[in-house]
């Protein structure tokens, strides 16, 4: 079965700073936005987050073999399949 984890940027409130959203199956990891990177890698690094905890969580105990192909739409941004 495929994973493709959709990510989205969640602005800044009164009380929390920007975050990155990742989210596959009901399962979500947010992550504070990464200033230092932009663009695609802002949100391959939440992807990796998810994947770090999920999967792992899953028995899958080596994320580090996976690899993420980027997916971009317009409408929905960006999406990353686990292979």
């Amino acid at each position: 079965m495929p994973i493709l984890i959709r990510t989205k940027y969640i602005p800044a409130t009164d009380t929390t700073g920007a975050k990155i959203k990742a989210t596959f199956a009901n399962r979500t990891k947010s992550i504070p936005y990464p200033y230092e990177l932009s663009g695609e890698k802002v949100h391959k690094k939440a992807a990796w987050a998810w994947v770090e905890k999920h999967m792992t969580r899953q028995g899958w105990d080596d994320p580090s073999r996976f690899t993420l192909k980027t997916h971009w739409s317009e409408k929905q941004g960006y999406s990353f399949e686990v292979q």
